[in-house]
């Protein structure tokens, strides 16, 4: 657990001065947090990967990925039948990068957003880098379909890249 942490730590200082990094680097971070995570709850977590060779040199905004991985694990341990069941897949589709977290369960309405006030400040943050980084050239969309949540986040290359 100590070296996936520490593996983990090395990535928030390093890509803390990249405004982007290569979508491998992303992967790499996020696997090292589902691993602390296996080790912590063992048999209740499966995770799996299927990541497209051809997006891994694709630049993404530095942790853009981990709230969508954090979510999963803290929402899905709450609604799934164990064990939960999280899935990463990025690839290309219709020219663009589609990155997918899904988890088991089911979608837990925020007690704000039942008031009629905010959404999750990770999923707003999310949104708002996402604006900030990808004007006009990105989808983001969290539905529940078949048992699972998904998290699906859509990047249009950039013109000339």
């Amino acid at each position: 657990m100590v070296t996936e942490l520490s593996e983990y730590l090395r990535y928030s200082l390093v890509s803390r001065n990249h405004e982007e990094v290569p979508l491998k680097e992303e992967m790499e971070s996020v696997r090292h947090y589902f691993n602390i995570q296996k080790i912590r709850y063992e048999n209740k977590l499966e995770v799996s990967f299927d990541i497209d060779p051809a997006v891994e040199e694709f630049p993404i905004v530095s942790y853009i990925i981990h709230p969508l991985a954090e979510n999963a694990v803290k929402h899905g341990m709450r609604t799934s039948p164990m064990p939960l069941k999280i899935q990463i897949t990025a690839k290309f589709h219709q020219g663009s990068l589609t990155i997918e977290v899904r988890n088991s369960g089911t979608w837990i309405e925020a007690a704000d957003k039942k008031k009629g006030t905010a959404i999750p400040s990770g999923l707003a943050n999310v949104r708002q880098r996402l604006v900030e980084s990808y004007p006009g050239r990105h989808h983001f969309e969290i539905f529940e379909k078949e048992h699972f949540v998904q998290a699906r986040l859509v990047i249009e290359k950039e013109s000339g890249r």
